[in-house]
C-alpha cells in the first residue's frame, strides 16, 4: 500500500503540473513527501520484521544482486522526492517506477532459488514444460497486442492530445 501511495502521489503531482494547477501541485508534492517518508519507514520496519521472522529472506537481501536492489530502493525513493520538489517533468515517474521495481527485484532475488523459502524451490513449483511454453506464447501475443496501443495512448495523454477541444461546438 505504501508503494502504491508513493507512485500515485508522484504521478498525480506530475499531472497537476502538466495541467498547470499550482494548488494541486503543492498538494500532491506534499503528499509525495509524506508517501516517500511512509514508504521508507514501512521498508525499515519490514527489514526489522524480516530479521526476526524470516531470516532467510533478510539474509538474502544482503547478498549478490539483491544487495544492489536493496540499497537502490531507498536511494531511488529519495531521488524521486527530490525530483518532484524540483519540478522536473516526467523523470520522477520513471524514478518512482524504478523504486518499486527495485524492491520487487530485491525480494525475488532474496528468495532465490526458493518459491517458498527453504521448502519449495522454483523448479519444484514450476508447471509442466508444455504448460510453460503455452503460457509464454500467450504472454508474448498479449504483449504484442497490448503494449503498443498503451504506449501510444500514454504518449497522446502526456502531450495533451486527448483533451477535449472546448472551442468547437
Amino acid at each position: 500500500m505504501a508503494a502504491s501511495a508513493f507512485i500515485g502521489a508522484v504521478f498525480l503531482a506530475g499531472d497537476a503540473r502538466r495541467f498547470q494547477a499550482p494548488d494541486l501541485v503543492a498538494y500532491f508534492t506534499r503528499r509525495t513527501l509524506i508517501a516517500t517518508t511512509v514508504f521508507l519507514l514501512v521498508g525499515a520496519g519490514t527489514l526489522v520484521v524480516l530479521r526476526f521472522d524470516a531470516r532467510y529472506i533478510f539474509d538474502g537481501l544482503w547478498r549478490d544482486w539483491s544487495l544492489g536492489f536493496t540499497i537502490a530502493t531507498p536511494a531511488l525513493a529519495v531521488v524521486t522526492a527530490i525530483l518532484v520538489l524540483r519540478d522536473v517533468p516526467v523523470v520522477p515517474r520513471l524514478s518512482a517506477i524504478a523504486t518499486v521495481g527495485s524492491i520487487v527485484y530485491a525480494w525475488g532475488l532474496a528468495k532465490h532459488p526458493y518459491m517458498l523459502p527453504t521448502s519449495v524451490t522454483v523448479e519444484q513449483a514450476a508447471a509442466a514444460p508444455d504448460t510453460l511454453r503455452w503460457l509464454l506464447i500467450v504472454i508474448g501475443v498479449a504483449l504484442v497486442l497490448v503494449l503498443p496501443p498503451l504506449a501510444v495512448l500514454y504518449r497522446l495523454d502526456l502531450r495533451g492530445a486527448l483533451e477535449p477541444d472546448h472551442h468547437t461546438k
